[in-house]
């Protein structure tokens, strides 16, 4: 394997499912040869990619180096002051039971495999979930997060957008960020960062990017960036790929229209370029 894609999602849906971007960039991906070509994907166009085409994403999976959603850390979750919540709050009740039902396992095990369950979510709803709201930066800079609608997902959510959904539900429901942290926010650089070392393990020496066409422009000068850092030999370019009309349903607003995203790109070089 001398080659390799890196897939850079675009948004997602507020329900926390792949959204229609990154169906598109899952599309192109299906259409090229990937004959001795690695995949480094975030986890939500490996959604997209198995939700468009089983057989296919099941033949390529071994091959696949996905960027999930994080579970949580030791130093993310302390439920050992977890009685001394609100038991008037149903949710939380739920939520104790679940956790304190371990079996005498590690606490943390316990919870992160309550992470990957794929109709947790089903015995919340009603629950608020919250959003990104990152006041600093102003309301370009939100990402919209809501529960899925069971009726929409009648065997369950998919195996990384439950990890993503189910510490939302967590978070909202504890409500209390020393006892749970939230959930991180994957950037463009934490995906390179990700992905480079084992490339390099792999001797990969051309990476291809599948992005949003006016997203590739600045992943791409962050992987050339991170590339000459690390000392590494790597050329890089960018698939041409066509995309849908703007969604305005995204959940995250900077990319519901292009007006709002060129203004978003235009303040990330700005922060970018102050470190």
């Amino acid at each position: 394997m001398n080659q390799a894609l890196i897939g850079f999602s675009f948004s997602l849906n507020p329900d926390g499912s792949s959204g229609s971007y990154n169906q598109a960039l899952a599309r192109h991906i299906l259409s090229l040869d990937l004959t001795n070509t690695g995949l480094y994907l975030q986890w939500e166009i490996a959604e997209a990619l198995r939700e468009e085409d089983l057989k296919a994403f099941s033949q390529i999976k071994s091959r696949m180096q996905i960027v999930s959603p994080p579970l949580f850390s030791d130093t993310e979750i302390d439920f050992k002051d977890l009685n001394g919540l609100d038991r008037t709050n149903d949710h939380l009740t739920t939520l104790k039971n679940l956790v304190t039902n371990t079996d005498g396992q590690d606490l943390r095990e316990s919870i992160n495999k309550l992470l990957q369950d794929v109709n947790l979510f089903k015995q919340f709803q009603g629950l608020e979930l919250k959003h990104l709201v990152r006041e600093e930066l102003g309301p370009l800079f939100t990402e919209l997060r809501i529960m899925p609608n069971p009726e929409d997902y009648p065997t369950g959510l998919g195996s990384y957008q439950c990890i993503r959904v189910n510490r939302l539900i967590f978070s909202a429901i504890v409500n209390n960020n020393t006892l749970i942290k939230t959930l991180p926010y994957i950037t463009t650089l934490d995906v390179i960062e990700r992905t480079l070392t084992d490339m390099t393990n792999h001797m990969v020496n051309q990476i291809g990017i599948v992005a949003h066409p006016l997203h590739a422009p600045r992943c791409q000068q962050l992987l050339d960036a991170a590339i000459v850092q690390k000392g590494l030999k790597q050329t890089t370019y960018r698939e041409s790929i066509e995309m849908p009309s703007w969604d305005q349903t995204s959940a995250q607003v900077w990319c519901q229209s292009e007006a709002n995203f060129l203004t978003y790109e235009k303040k990330v070089a700005e922060l970018l370029a102050r470190g």
